[in-house]
């Protein structure tokens, strides 16, 4: 930064959201070249979490609470960077993707290929919708993570690329409304190619375009009827 890169295209370069250079910038200008000093990797047996009781509740909340927009990020759909840039942004804990993606699996959140595999068993169907050629498939399904002590059973819906990307957004599976909002965001934010194959059948279907386009990305969507 001091050498007059803009924190915008830092973010490009390090492939992370500008909150989280943001965050890198203040902790550099409190602590100097200390705050990118490696911590120590792992936890010993009997050593606390790194994350407090209070500050999961808050952070589970805060996903519970609506998109990561809501929450003051710059994305709109939650995965593993969105949860630490958040940590990172409240916090000032520089946790990594793996430890952010080992709480979510200790909050119920499947892991990604075990979820991929359930997905695609369940979309064993005939594909009856437009099919873009090329483009990345995603499949798109909901669950209920038993989330962290004092936090409420909020449901998510949940898509899972075949590369393994895990986002999700809290939302009502039967209701075509929340589930129409969920597909139009994961093609706003991969800003690609998609074809969506939603995995059940949600109340009313028919509201449910079957083909989203954006000036730099379109998406071919695939409903189950009920």
């Amino acid at each position: 930064m001091e050498s007059g890169l803009a924190q915008v295209e830092a973010a490009r370069r390090f492939g992370v959201s500008r909150q989280t250079v943001g965050v890198w910038v203040r902790d550099y200008r409190n602590r100097g070249e200390g705050a990118f000093r490696p911590n120590r990797r792992g936890r010993k047996p009997g050593e606390r979490l790194a994350l407090t009781d209070a500050q999961q509740l808050d952070i589970a909340r805060a996903v519970q609470s609506g998109s990561p927009e809501s929450a003051g990020l710059d994305c709109l759909v939650w995965n593993r960077q969105a949860v630490t840039d958040l940590v990172h942004t409240r916090f000032a804990m520089p946790l990594g993707m793996t430890t952010v993606g080992n709480y979510l699996v200790r909050w119920g959140f499947p892991l990604p290929q075990d979820l991929l595999r359930a997905l695609r068993a369940a979309a064993c169907g005939p594909m009856e919708s437009p099919w873009l050629p090329g483009a990345e498939v995603v499949w798109v399904g909901h669950g209920v993570p038993t989330w962290c002590p004092d936090a409420p059973r909020t449901p998510v819906l949940q898509a899972v690329s075949n590369r393994g990307a895990l986002s999700f957004l809290a939302g009502d599976p039967r209701s075509a409304e929340a589930v129409a909002d969920f597909v139009a965001r994961l093609v706003r934010q991969s800003r690609r190619r998609l074809n969506l194959v939603v995995t059940w059948p949600p109340t009313t279907p028919d509201r449910i375009p079957r083909l989203l386009t954006f000036d730099d990305c379109a998406a071919a969507i695939t409903v189950p009827r009920s």
